[in-house]
């Protein structure tokens, strides 16, 4: 799932990643530095996450230095950022062991602190088939969270917390990802970058033909044609095989069926298709282009509505008749399975 939210997401950041690219004299400090490389690393750019570390090697000496200082006040959240902070390091290809065996002579003894440390030096010893949780679903507090850590695998954990617009993603969540997506790599002798820009289930996915390029418009704005903001985009197109598959991320704030009846239609962001395919054939490749067109026509496209199921539903009435009036072939599956 965590896949599909970073495409959705991501372009956001994309941005950010020119502009100190651009100017490397915003390389001056970590509120700059941490939302640049998360940027690299989520679009999977390597050499612009090695560019930026080398860079900014002698801060980064400095606030290792400082982290382990004596008397050095330690919190949750100060070892999470440290934690996130060296990470970046150890993503580019650098060993960060050591540092983290340091800070965690000085880090408080809390379950949660004491889990991140164990997974960045230890490892994750996967549950068995008798304790694995049934239904993937978030949680809504760190406490829950450190439940999902006994129950869940490193994949799942990692598709859990890699989530961008979760509420939580600001706060506790966001310092778990870089510490799963190592271990995750590792687990599947991939590179650190692999686990966090495409997602926990890499094996799962086909070729990425073109992913979102605009923020996607509120739900009940109606697309027009001289209005690209009004348009809602697809949030990836994938060539699996012979296959196209079209997704639509509804997203984890969506708490409501997607209803198809009336004057409900929980699939508006369908209306918009006729620019949409527009925008995607002015930005890929003429030969990429020519087999989407060859797909769609020889009825090899599917349109995938992802949701989350703990949150909104998608009976299959509902799914056949926005299928029937959009014109599409169109499916509804949960944001953890795609």
């Amino acid at each position: 799932m965590a896949w599909l939210n970073l495409v959705s997401f991501r372009t956001r950041r994309a941005r950010i990643l020119k502009d100190v690219l651009d100017d490397p004299t915003l390389l001056d400090s970590f509120g700059t530095i941490l939302p640049a490389a998360r940027a690299a690393i989520e679009l999977g750019d390597l050499e612009s996450l090695q560019r930026i570390t080398r860079e900014t090697r002698p801060l980064y000496a400095d606030f290792q230095t400082r982290a382990v200082a004596p008397g050095q006040q330690q919190t949750f959240d100060l070892v999470g950022t440290s934690i996130s902070i060296s990470c970046l390091y150890a993503v580019a290809g650098e060993n960060q062991k050591s540092f983290w065996a340091r800070i965690r002579k000085l880090a408080p003894r809390e379950p949660a602190i004491d889990a991140l440390f164990r997974i960045l030096l230890e490892g994750h010893e996967a549950p068995s088939t008798k304790r694995r949780a049934k239904a993937m679903r978030y949680p809504r507090t760190l406490a829950a969270f450190s439940k999902d850590l006994d129950v869940r695998s490193t994949a799942e954990l990692l598709d859990i917390v890699n989530s961008p617009d979760h509420p939580s993603y600001p706060g506790w969540m966001q310092y778990w990802v870089f510490p799963l997506a190592l271990l995750r790599a590792a687990e599947t002798d991939a590179p650190a970058l692999v686990p966090v820009s495409m997602g926990a289930f890499p094996d799962r996915r086909g070729e990425l033909l073109y992913a979102r390029t605009r923020r996607r418009p509120a739900h009940l704005v109606e697309p027009v044609k001289d209005g690209p903001k009004t348009w809602f985009d697809f949030d990836a197109l994938e060539r699996k095989g012979d296959e196209l598959r079209v997704f639509h991320y509804v997203g984890i704030s969506w708490k409501a069926p997607l209803a198809f009846e009336g004057n409900l239609d929980g699939f508006s962001f369908l209306k918009s298709l006729a620019y949409d395919w527009a925008t995607v054939e002015r930005t890929v490749s003429r030969e990429t282009w020519a087999w989407i067109v060859a797909a769609r026509a020889a009825g090899r496209c599917t349109h995938v509505v992802a949701y989350d199921p703990t949150e909104a539903g998608a009976s299959d009435g509902a799914v056949a008749a926005a299928s029937a009036h959009y014109g599409v072939t169109l499916t509804a599956e949960s944001l953890f399975d795609v």
